[in-house]
């Protein structure tokens, strides 16, 4: 069983990404922590066009912006929670508090699960993971984000893998002192 599992056992739809990082689990975690992921031209211009803000793109900045941290366990895991209408411009996202995220299925509406997963394989070496998983509500919100996934799915699988990468360099840099 992992973390996320925790959160969000039964979903629609999920995708995994992971990539093999030369540094420590706690590089790791710091650099998921305070990365700004806006330095990816990938993942500034997409976004851009979803009409998000673009500038500093972290993990603060996406607590501030609806997603929620459910759980936090440093050179581990982490896990942060999403619920809203996703398929539609703005997100329409629902404010709920951590300890709310197992209750919340509004009517008309996902919930989504996203980890980091940090696994040591031997020492100065680790796999780090991410999963995203989301659960529709409802037969008329499952179809409608089914078709949103069908376009957006490729671009959120794109952004996972570029934050992963990111990551990595951001780690690896660190560790050969560049």
């Amino acid at each position: 069983m992992t973390p996320i599992d925790a959160f969000l056992p039964h979903y629609d739809v999920h995708e995994v990404h992971a990539i093999t990082i030369a540094g420590s689990p706690d590089a790791v975690y710091r650099a998921i922590r305070s990365l700004d992921f806006s330095r990816s031209p990938v993942i500034r211009c997409l976004f851009r066009m979803r009409g998000m803000p673009s500038a500093a793109i972290h993990l603060e900045r996406l607590l501030q912006n609806g997603f929620i941290l459910l759980t936090d366990h440093p050179d581990q895991f982490l896990v942060l929670g999403l619920v809203g209408r996703f398929w539609l411009p703005t997100g329409k996202l629902i404010p709920v508090a951590p300890e709310d995220f197992h209750a919340a299925e509004p009517a008309g509406c996902a919930k989504a699960a996203w980890d980091f997963f940090i696994e040591e394989m031997r020492p100065g070496r680790v796999r780090l993971s991410t999963e995203t998983r989301i659960r529709c509500m409802d037969t008329r919100s499952r179809k409608r984000f089914m078709l949103y996934w069908r376009v957006i799915g490729p671009f959120s699988a794109w952004i996972r893998r570029e934050m992963l990468r990111g990551i990595k360099a951001r780690v690896e840099a660190e560790v050969s002192g560049r």
